[in-house]
């Protein structure tokens, strides 16, 4: 029998692996778009704020590159930035100790120190880093399905992951959108700001071998929400949290959460550009409430402040 603080540890160590994991690729990616547009066509990563300063005030003054990477990568305080996440995450699981296998806690205690001891440097070496948390985030997947049996620990870490993953693809999406789409499809460097959106999203690839080099809004929301044989589209993810639900006790109340944020998914593949941000925010509102439906039924004492930020 799993107690209710080790399902939350596991849970939220799900949750915090798959965001710093989410944001490093997102970095990354906006980094290189930087590197291929000429200066005024640039976004920076500035667009990437909204992602760890919500419910913050936004401060008058811009911020260097510096001051905005540290933000979203190295700050330790920030539950939201990349390292941040790592700390999260590394804490829980050592709360859930007698339900992770050591080979976790290994893999997850090496990314950490791996963007900690380049905390200090350079961009150039501070996105290297992020490069090798992203390396070493592939095989902290393959490290858990390898080493944890099929228990409610297991299906606690797994279902915070996915849930983690369609909450933040849409985050993401909301924050770069914006920039990718603010004049039209027909300008200049289209192309090349297509590539990096798909890239921060982690569908690159995925995107590419059922839609080639189409450019279309409307089959990029069908793809990140709806796609049955994409693994990170919102109804996938969604899917797998309920085959992991089935495993759990008292699943009901959850399952129901998690029907409404399927059919909110399905509202949002058919939104027009102008009703993107409200659908966005209804099926983020969604997932808000699938993962509060968990509280609720397996850890009441969640911490309102632990929850994910932007969260309804």
């Amino acid at each position: 029998m799993l107690v209710s603080s080790v399902a939350e540890a596991m849970f939220w160590s799900g949750r915090y692996m798959e965001r710093a994991q989410a944001l490093s690729r997102s970095i990354q990616a906006v980094e290189r778009l930087a590197l291929d547009l000429p200066g005024p066509h640039r976004a920076g990563l500035s667009s990437l704020l909204p992602l760890v300063n919500a419910g913050k005030p936004s401060d008058a003054k811009q911020p260097s590159q510096m001051e905005v990477l540290h933000a979203l990568a190295l700050d330790d305080d920030n539950p939201s930035s990349v390292l941040g996440a790592l700390h999260a995450a590394r804490e829980n699981l050592r709360h859930a100790r007698v339900a992770a296998p050591p080979e976790l806690w290994v893999a997850l205690n090496g990314q950490y120190r791996l963007l900690k001891d380049a905390s200090e440097q350079a961009l150039p070496r501070v996105l290297d880093a992020l490069g090798s948390v992203l390396e070493a985030g592939s095989r902290l997947r393959g490290v858990f399905e390898s080493n944890m049996a099929r228990e409610p620990a297991y299906f606690f870490l797994n279902i915070g992951v996915e849930l983690e993953r369609a909450d933040m693809l849409l985050r993401v999406l909301g924050a770069l959108l914006p920039t990718a789409t603010a004049s039209g499809w027909q300008r200049p460097y289209d192309d090349v700001r297509w590539s990096g959106l798909l890239q921060a999203l982690g569908v690159h690839s995925l995107y590419r071998q059922r839609h080639h080099h189409q450019t279309d809004l409307s089959a990029l929301l069908s793809f990140l929400t709806v796609e049955a044989a994409s693994p990170r589209s919102v109804v996938y993810c969604l899917r797998l949290v309920e085959a992991d639900m089935c495993n759990l006790p008292r699943s009901g109340q959850v399952s129901a959460a998690v029907t409404v944020a399927t059919s909110s998914a399905f509202a949002l593949a058919r939104a027009a550009a102008s009703e993107l941000p409200e659908a966005i925010d209804a099926t983020l509102s969604a997932l808000a409430s699938v993962h509060q439906a968990l509280a609720n039924v397996y850890f009441p004492e969640l911490e309102a402040a632990t929850a994910h930020p932007g969260a309804t």
